[in-house]
């Protein structure tokens, strides 16, 4: 089982620091993407958006790898949850 801060998680807009990666209970800060304190770069809000994304990633891939019949692309998937989880 996976010891990440369950998600759902959202880049927060409109913040003066928009790289922040936000919990919905509390808003509390999982990550923050932007190089400094100045208006964040389309890369930083890209950045933000993909970590954002991480834990309904992470939990599609989990769903979809017992369905996967090619033996490359499970061994590819199964290494990417490991590496997600840390294992």
């Amino acid at each position: 089982m996976s010891k990440h801060t369950p998600g759902p998680w959202f880049a927060l807009p409109g913040h003066s620091h928009i790289g922040f990666i936000d919990i919905l209970s509390g808003i509390e800060a999982v990550a923050q993407v932007t190089q400094s304190d100045n208006v964040p770069t389309d890369q930083d809000l890209a950045n933000a958006n993909l970590i954002a994304a991480a834990p309904d990633l992470l939990d599609a891939l989990k769903d979809a790898y017992p369905h996967i019949g090619d033996d490359a692309l499970r061994a590819r998937i199964g290494a990417v949850i490991c590496n997600a989880e840390g294992v």
